[in-house]
């Protein structure tokens, strides 16, 4: 996570592992966030973390918590008792949100099993009775697929946002996106108070770094060997020059890597590939492996 961490530009992080290992992996959560903010954890664990938001150039503070409820159908009533728990804890603003693995409305499932009347009742309950608010969201409804064709298809709104009053009355108008899926069954949920101005914009200095992919060039060694050996004499120098290699490149050139995975990543956006026909289930998968 201190690689993700540090490409994504956070200076800091609080990782709780997942459970189990290889196809048996589950949960696992982490909490990032840039040095302007002050956060004190007060709690955590393999289905939570629970901190205190201080942001020391604004002067604003809020509760955070993030959730990851229990994926079991015999246990997801815990999820919404740690809910209630944490709630007696928060201050006046509280913002909870992440892949509670339970929803709020039959609405909000698509496929599978109906869900029960007294189990959405207990989710109801506890919102209602930590005053807690959904922020809605824009994008397509559901934030998870089980990528199953047909009739065995399941999608679902497991992923939300909550806030309780005085967090929406500080940090309104909110803005709650389905990013489109890919990659993963969760879609990421994105979630903006307001224009991300303590952000680092500086550029950073572009690394000369030798790709892998160019090593698919027929030519590869015996471009290196030219420019090496022909080069300046003092291997500082060498180096410096063999920065330019990457237009010998061109047909495994990171930037069209970049460009065609770009080009991709606007065709996964069309939310009529969420169907999941099985025409539409196989151009995903597809395309996902090209991503």
């Amino acid at each position: 996570m201190n690689n993700i961490k540090s490409s994504l530009g956070f200076k800091n992080c609080l990782s709780v592992d997942c459970r189990g290992s290889g196809r048996d992996r589950a949960g696992g959560l982490s909490l990032m966030w840039m040095e302007h903010l002050s956060i004190s954890i007060n709690s955590y664990s393999l289905n939570h973390i629970h901190g205190y938001c201080d942001d020391e150039e604004t002067g604003e503070a809020w509760s955070l918590t993030g959730i990851y409820g229990y994926p079991e159908e015999q246990h997801k009533k815990k999820t919404w008792q740690l809910i209630n728990s944490l709630g007696s804890q928060v201050a006046e603003r509280w913002l909870c949100c992440g892949d509670l693995n339970d929803i709020l409305d039959s609405q909000e499932k698509q496929g599978g099993n109906v869900i029960s009347q007294g189990q959405l009742a207990l989710g109801r309950q506890t919102v209602a009775e930590c005053h807690l608010n959904d922020l809605g969201f824009e994008g397509y409804p559901f934030t998870w697929s089980n990528g199953r064709g047909e009739d065995e298809n399941i999608q679902s709104r497991l992923d939300r946002a909550l806030g309780n009053e005085g967090f929406i009355n500080r940090f309104s108008p909110i803005k709650v996106c389905h990013l489109p899926r890919f990659g993963s069954d969760h879609a990421v949920v994105l979630i903006t108070l307001e224009t991300p101005t303590h952000w680092n914009t500086r550029r950073r200095r572009r690394l000369f770094r030798f790709e892998e992919s160019w090593t698919k060039e027929s030519h590869c060694e015996e471009i290196i060997q030219r420019n090496w050996n022909f080069g300046a004499d003092s291997c500082t120098k060498k180096l410096e020059d063999m920065q330019g290699l990457g237009s010998n490149f061109e047909d495994h050139n990171l930037g069209n890597i970049k460009k065609e995975l770009a080009r991709i990543e606007e065709i996964l956006k069309d939310q009529s590939m969420w169907a999941e026909t099985p025409e539409d289930l196989v151009r995903f998968k597809n395309l996902e492996k090209c991503h």
